[in-house]
């Protein structure tokens, strides 16, 4: 016993211990790690079972209760500057919003509750069709060609918690590497409270997230003093590496002195793919004029991988109005001894701030944190990011959307702020551009207010000032209510290009749904998927062209067993029609209704009680032959 844990320990001291200082570079050291693969993982043999979840619903961010305190000061301030207006619009700039409307391909219900909180929405999705979607709690792995749930596992028998790592595990992050057409899925075990804390790290043997994985355990804690833990992670890969962000915070203390510093990871991620002792760098000691500069996130590449350098993106996240931003480069490969960690302050010619609580019926509000950077990517010599603020003219928590121009050279930064009546937040964004200089982006987000239960939303951004309205993602169907005081809204949401695919996103979000558990009605978070185009003539046509019935979806789809589906279409002359459920081998299960239809929209709904779990079809015909289907997975 006493072997294993000096092994164990060797495995986490730092092979050289470079305290570097470079010129100009202000006082930016890094250090250098190996570590040894804790176990590989069988995801189609693990044994989850009891589907174990710890959850702190009241989990207090960033080190201590005084940090709630602390951020209640902030949006008092916040909330006094800029006060609550009602129709308002915040169009603050010479901002238009002509561009097309996002064209929804696919909606359906995502990942299971497990009574966590918050979802913290992540989603991956592969060039073959393969989509990872994870929560606070657990993965779901999809086969989108197939339209059914391949596998469903908590994040503890994910990571095989079983020994040396805590229990408490949260903030997951996917991501899907179109290089190597591999995954890597990367969160936290442990936290202010616990005595070992880690960042756990996989990596798929191959393009089957059900198969193997490579397991690895970085320490939360990196220098050993038993003081930090490390919080909210971010990732992204270039061609050779994985960059990994956090948060080091110190146990106890007030919220303004538990934040360390922010940190990044530069990770050898073909080791890690291969199953060998994973090479890392840690880059620390990140400053700017002596100050640490505070939740770095990294950039991820637009319809491609970046590399060797990576940029990163950070600000005054809780400045109640502020209009600097930071712009941090890694200039190369881990290896290479010229590479250097470049920070600059940029300008910006719109001003962000700390956003207020976002309402939401019945009096209630959810929690926007601060107005940290959430999602960017790099295309073109250009940087795009977004991440919540204040709407200074109405008062209402919104999205901040940015561009970078000159980003190798001279960069200068654009902002817009976005919103209407509601309240946004937690915003994400991919690259949808099709041709080179494109400036394309989808921008996904959670909306709410008083009369607005809370749902989610997607806006397309086609370049120079001009973007498309809103469109709704998902409908919120009841409060979302489990803490008291502010509730959490998530601290993230997912978004990715389909790679192969150019204009099309997958994004992962939040709203609120009722749900029944035992005797008691529990009003919780629900995961929204989606996949969004940026252009009508993009769109995947489900129905003959020749057909009067049109716009059949379903939702939620996949579906539970005893659960309700919904399945809507429009008609555009009224007749005859028929509707039944047919299995895959053209058996009919069920005539559910024949009767006349006016022309218009419709909804009907119907329980799957009756159906075992797998594959079938909604189907309508009418008078004229015409023949509509709707795949619909029951699981």
């Amino acid at each position: 016993m006493r072997n294993f844990i000096l092994i164990a320990l060797i495995a986490f001291l730092p092979i050289i211990a470079i305290s570097q200082q470079h010129p100009d570079k202000e006082n930016v050291k890094h250090t250098d790690f190996v570590f040894s693969k804790y176990r590989t993982v069988d995801i189609g043999e693990a044994d989850d079972s009891w589907r174990f979840n710890l959850n702190t619903v009241e989990k207090v961010r960033e080190g201590n209760e005084s940090y709630k305190s602390g951020i209640k000061e902030i949006k008092k301030k916040v909330s006094k500057r800029f006060p609550r207006k009602q129709n308002v619009s915040s169009k603050q700039k010479d901002i238009t919003f002509n561009a097309d409307t996002p064209v929804v391909l696919r909606n359906f219900l995502g990942n299971g509750f497990d009574f966590g909180v918050p979802n913290d929405n992540t989603v991956a999705i592969s060039n073959d069709g393969i989509l990872l979607s994870s929560i606070n709690s657990n993965i779901y792995m999809y086969d989108i060609n197939q339209d059914s749930v391949l596998k469903h596992i908590s994040l503890s028998a994910f990571a095989d918690t079983l020994d040396t790592i805590s229990g408490h595990q949260y903030d997951p992050k996917v991501l899907y590497d179109p290089g190597e057409d591999r995954f890597i899925s990367v969160h936290l075990a442990g936290a202010s409270s616990d005595t070992l804390t880690n960042i756990i790290v996989g990596f798929s043997q191959s393009s089957d997230p059900t198969a193997k994985w490579n397991m690895y355990k970085i320490p939360g804690d990196p220098f050993t003093t038993d003081t930090n833990w490390t919080d909210f992670p971010a990732i992204a890969v270039t061609n050779d590496e994985l960059f990994i962000t956090g948060n080091l915070i110190n146990y106890g203390g007030s919220w303004q002195t538990a934040f360390e510093e922010s940190i990044i990871w530069q990770v050898d991620k073909m080791s890690g793919y291969n199953g060998g002792s994973l090479s890392a760098k840690l880059w620390h000691d990140i400053t700017y004029q002596g100050t640490n500069i505070r939740n770095i996130h990294p950039v991820k590449g637009g319809n491609s991988l970046t590399g060797p350098n990576l940029y990163f993106m950070s600000n005054r996240n809780f400045a109640v109005q502020n209009d600097t931003f930071f712009l941090i480069e890694v200039t190369g490969h881990m290896t290479d001894p010229s590479t250097n960690l470049d920070v600059k302050a940029v300008t910006a010619d719109f001003s962000y701030g700390a956003p207020p609580h976002a309402k939401q019926p019945y009096n209630g509000e959810l929690a926007t944190n601060d107005a940290r950077v959430l999602g960017a990517f790099y295309q073109d010599g250009k940087i795009q990011f977004a991440g919540n603020t204040v709407d200074t003219v109405n008062g209402h928590a919104t999205i901040y959307h940015g561009i970078i121009q000159d980003v190798a050279s001279q960069p200068n930064i654009h902002g817009n702020v976005l919103n209407d009546t509601l309240d946004y937040g937690y915003p994400n964004l991919s690259y949808t551009g099709k041709t080179p200089g494109s400036d394309h982006a989808m921008i996904s987000f959670n909306h709410c207010n008083e009369n607005t239960f809370a749902g989610s939303s997607a806006i397309f951004f086609e370049g120079n000032d001009n973007y498309s309205k809103r469109v709704t993602l998902k409908e919120g169907e009841a409060i979302i209510n489990m803490l008291s005081g502010a509730d959490r809204w998530g601290d993230y949401t997912g978004s990715q290009p389909k790679y192969d695919h150019p204009g099309r996103v997958w994004v992962t979000t939040s709203f609120g749904v009722k749900k029944k558990i035992g005797v008691f009605n529990r009003y919780i978070q629900g995961t929204w998927i989606s996949e969004l185009s940026s252009q009508p003539d993009d769109s995947t046509s489900f129905v003959d062209e020749h057909t009067s019935i049109s716009g059949m979806k379903a939702y939620p789809n996949p579906v539970r067993q005893n659960d309700m589906v919904m399945v809507e279409f429009e008609t555009q002359e009224m007749n005859w029609t028929r509707m039944s459920v047919y299995d895959m081998q053209g058996r009919k299960i069920k005539s559910l209704m024949e009767a006349y239809l006016e022309p218009g929209k419709h909804e009907v709904s119907f329980s799957t009680g009756k159906l075992n779990k797998g594959v079938y079809l909604f189907v309508v015909q009418n008078n004229n032959h015409e023949i509509v289907s709707q795949k619909i997975v029951v699981n």
